[in-house]
């Protein structure tokens, strides 16, 4: 958030640049940003900031926790390209997804990054939670299993799990499975099972 305080020293008093959150979140050309109510007064100035920034056409409010049986965030286009349907790239991957509508975590993408260094060839993944494939693919990509079932609760994040299986070209790997994990999920069959991270 360094970039933000310094863009914004000269239009914000000391005061509201304390208020800056401590970072916001880059998915695709999307940048997602919570902000105190005392500083939504300055929304189209941070906005502009943000705007600023290489590849950045929309700016995002989060206006909430992650909620629901299919974990759909709580956000709010405020400046930009009104679209929330981006494409990011991640550990060499691509994901597309709405991120209005689908859950994708940057908190965990260390986790992501580690995973498939840990999955021996041959091994059977059961990726539960699977959104729009932010584990599976990685693992599908730079490691070498044999079979990775990924089960997806959300249509709209099992429908972007399909399209990334075909971007990243694992469809012969992954098997993309929807419905409830405690009942779709394939059983005696796993060498290890994944189950994403609901933090934001």
């Amino acid at each position: 958030m360094r970039y933000l305080r310094e863009a914004l020293r000269s239009v914000l008093t000391p005061k509201e640049i304390e208020l800056l959150p401590a970072g916001f979140n880059r998915v695709g050309h999307i940048a997602i940003i919570s902000m105190l109510p005392q500083l939504l007064p300055k929304q189209g100035e941070v906005t502009r900031a943000l705007l600023g920034l290489k590849g950045v056409r929309t700016v995002a409010l989060r206006e909430g926790a992650i909620s629901g049986r299919y974990r759909r965030p709580k956000l709010k286009v405020i400046a930009g390209n009104p679209s929330t349907e981006t494409v990011h790239r991640e550990n060499g991957c691509l994901f597309k997804l709405d991120v209005a509508q689908v859950m994708f975590s940057l908190s965990n993408v260390y986790e992501r990054a580690r995973l498939p260094k840990l999955v021996q060839p041959g091994e059977v993944v059961v990726d539960l939670f699977a959104g729009v494939g932010q584990f599976g693919i990685p693992i599908a990509k730079h490691a070498r299993p044999s079979q990775i079932y990924a089960v997806e609760l959300n249509p709209v994040a099992y429908g972007y799990l399909r399209e990334n299986i075909r971007l990243n070209r694992v469809g012969h790997i992954v098997k993309p499975l929807l419905g409830d994990c405690s009942t779709v999920a394939p059983r005696g069959v796993a060498d290890r099972v994944v189950m994403g991270s609901a933090q934001t």
